[in-house]
């Protein structure tokens, strides 16, 4: 670690050299003086480590949040959740070498997961799925005549 001075806090002399006494020992507002200074560092040096803690924990849900979007886009037609393919691939197989997203890796983990589970394929109905009348419609359609005709 290096010997950095804080701007709030400057060395009277940082150059002047303190020779202990007679009996081998330091003077006693010295020893204050040095222990304050490194209580002060080590507080700085706390306070450093909990900001940088926080910052990557920030970085990493960023990332996560953009790589998540980036699975939705390229995963559009391809998987009905796209979140499934985060449950079942490692992140590492959807971001380049830099950890970013990589829209073509995503894709082609998209294809290889729909080839060994195709349940998780978007399910598109087939045939006519339309509602309605079928076939001509009625001529002057009333009710009570056909069942005065059934009724006979």
């Amino acid at each position: 670690m290096t010997d950095i001075a804080e701007p709030d806090a400057p060395r009277d002399n940082p150059d002047e050299e303190v020779e202990p006494g007679d009996d081998g020992r330091f003077d006693s507002a010295y020893v204050g003086k040095l222990r304050a200074e490194n209580a002060d560092r080590r507080t700085r040096a706390r306070e450093l480590e909990e900001t940088l803690a926080a910052t990557e924990q920030r970085a990493t849900r960023q990332a996560d949040r953009l790589l998540t979007i980036e699975v939705e886009r390229a995963t559009a037609g391809i998987l009905a959740d796209p979140t499934d393919l985060l449950t079942f691939t490692a992140r590492d197989d959807l971001v380049d070498e830099d950890g970013e997203p990589d829209a073509e890796r995503i894709q082609a983990a998209a294809h290889k997961l729909v080839g060994a589970k195709p349940h998780l394929q978007p399910r598109l109905p087939l045939g006519d799925v339309d509602q309605g009348p079928r076939g001509r419609p009625i001529e002057n359609f009333d009710l009570s005549a056909m069942l005065r005709n059934a009724a006979g």
